[in-house]
């Protein structure tokens, strides 16, 4: 299943490639499933480190599900500028305000 990716990360494959060059990228989610399955198979005795390899592969699975549906997560430079597609909130920092009189 690697190999295919592995060939086809160039600049070169992926402008030839086009829409496809992602569809074809997209395996490498049972890629990893299957490493997991394959290392829980391997260890007969001990399964605690196995299992911890699948759980941070389901967070890895997890945190890429909205890109899959077509949704970006945010980034942590949207979550700075406080709004949700990019733009700024509408209350500013009072530091960009200058400072404030006294009452």
């Amino acid at each position: 299943i690697l190999l295919p990716l592995a060939m086809t990360s160039t600049r070169r494959s992926i402008k030839r490639l086009g829409r496809n060059w992602q569809r074809l990228h997209r395996w490498v989610y049972l890629a990893l499933i299957l490493a997991v399955l394959h290392f829980i198979w391997l260890v007969k005795a001990d399964l605690r480190e196995p299992l911890i390899y699948a759980g941070v592969a389901a967070l890895v699975l997890a945190w890429r599900i909205p890109i899959l549906l077509g949704r970006r997560p945010p980034n942590y430079a949207t979550l700075r500028r406080g709004g949700k597609n990019g733009t700024a909130s509408k209350r500013t920092s009072s530091s960009t305000q200058g400072p404030r009189p006294t009452p």
